[in-house]
């Protein structure tokens, strides 16, 4: 049985512009502001063109390979190794369980203020309800973002409305950062976590009506909005309290509330965070069950993982051990630190993802669906780009968030070849030319 398609472009396009606009920029703008001061908003512009590079890449490979687990799915079409492909899989099933769980974390901060709930209760609280509404059907899934992503998208709409009379000398003034270019690339290694989601994109394409036309215009659409208001609301934010006010508060943009004397806003927008973390949570546990689901189907991970309901038409194995697994990663710790660590291990998997698309390309030609523009004969020149921006983005983390990294990379390995021995799979090249050939064409 396969899942539901119950998806057009809107629900995509909301479904990107609402995880991307999600608990990034009201948690880490203040982390970001601390970084690159004055030079915050040109932080957010880099960011959206790096992001925008492997947007593209994705863009393209999500029209030609419409399947969950997409980075699982990209790496093995365009280098036939099974090994490599789950490592990058899990890698960004680990990413999306870690940023989930930070950001139930997030959502149970605004609803201990609100109501004096403790942290982990109210953590635990939201887990299980998304669990119970990702169980329930991507339609009801979908329905609860839509709401959610206007009230997330109407939030940063005040906040730029508030600093908009100041924008134009706010963007003037603040052009050049007294923290330079070393403080504004710095401030992208913890800023890119208001980016992420873009890629989670692509693996909603087995429930998308036309997953090959309509994933990679949402996936464009959601990066060029999002974008837009990021920048918009970094300029108002700094031109309103000034980058230390920002650094130096748990609750950055309710400070712009209070600069600007509307203090009967402030419960609102304590409303307005809460949806828009539990709806970045929802959308995170709905496409970690997704990419699970795959890699069982795929023969990797056990194979009740890749059972779907018969009524629901959801993954229920997978979206049960979802909710299990981000449960008993709500431990508090450093935000910045767990941010980091998120945003190194995507840029680890975009760098293969843009690497894929090269060699894809060089074998198999342009796609018939998306073709990311620009090529030297064949050899296209964005995924390039995009490929060494991430390398390059990686050089500014830290040595601890770096080996972690390493460490995950390695657990992977090890992983994978547990697995192996367990299910009796070959791999690699132990596997017959006749295994090979019915992957190239799978």
């Amino acid at each position: 049985m396969e899942l539901k398609r119950s998806l057009g472009l809107t629900e995509l396009t909301l479904y990107g512009i609402g995880i991307i606009l999600g608990a990034g920029i009201y948690a880490i703008i203040g982390i970001g502001a601390n970084i690159a001061h004055e030079g915050l908003w040109i932080s957010f512009l880099i960011a959206a063109v790096i992001a925008g590079l492997s947007g593209l890449s994705y863009a393209e490979l999500a029209g030609r390979y419409p399947k969950a687990a997409a980075e699982y799915q990209y790496t093995q079409r365009a280098f036939q190794n099974e090994r490599l492909a789950f490592v990058i899989g899990i890698i960004m099933v680990f990413a999306g369980f870690v940023s989930s769980a930070a950001v139930s974390l997030g959502f149970a901060g605004y609803l201990s203020g609100l109501f004096g709930i403790a942290i982990i209760p109210g953590a635990l609280i939201i887990i299980i309800l998304l669990t119970l509404l990702n169980f329930v059907g991507i339609k009801e899934s979908s329905r609860f973002n839509i709401l959610a992503t206007f009230i997330e998208f109407a939030g940063l709409v005040i906040i730029i409305a508030l600093g908009f009379p100041d924008i134009g000398t706010t963007v003037v003034n603040l052009t050049f950062s007294p923290t330079g270019m070393m403080g504004m690339f710095s401030a992208i290694s913890v800023i890119f976590f208001a980016y992420i989601g873009f890629e989670n994109l692509a693996n909603m394409g087995e429930e998308a009506r036309n997953p090959k036309k309509d994933l990679p215009r949402a996936l464009l659409l959601a990066l060029f909005i999002s974008t837009i208001l990021y920048v918009l609301t970094a300029v108002a934010a700094v031109g309103v309290v000034g980058w230390e006010t920002l650094a130096g508060s748990s609750a950055p943009l309710t400070e712009v509330v209070i600069a600007k004397g509307v203090s009967w806003l402030i419960p609102i927008f304590s409303v307005i965070a809460l949806f828009s973390t539990g709806n970045t949570v929802l959308i995170m546990m709905i496409v970690v069950s997704r990419m699970m689901f795959r890699l069982a189907r795929e023969g990797h991970f056990p194979a009740p993982l890749g059972r779907v309901h018969h009524t629901r038409r959801t993954p229920y194995v997978a979206v049960g051990l979802t909710g299990l697994v981000t449960a008993l990663l709500i431990i508090p710790g450093d935000l910045s630190g767990v941010v980091q660590l998120t945003n190194a291990s995507l840029f680890l998997g975009y760098f293969v993802v843009n690497i894929s698309l090269i060699k894809i390309r060089l074998r198999d030609g342009p796609s018939p669906h998306f073709t990311v523009p620009g090529t030297i004969g064949r050899v296209p020149l964005i995924p390039i780009f995009g490929a060494l921006s991430c390398i390059g983005m990686l050089l500014f983390f830290d040595v601890i968030t770096l080996i972690t990294m390493g460490v995950v990379v390695l657990l992977a390995f090890g992983l994978y070849h547990i697995i192996q021995h367990t299910t009796g799979r070959q791999h690699g090249p132990q596997r017959s030319s006749a295994a090979r050939h019915r992957a190239r064409r799978r």
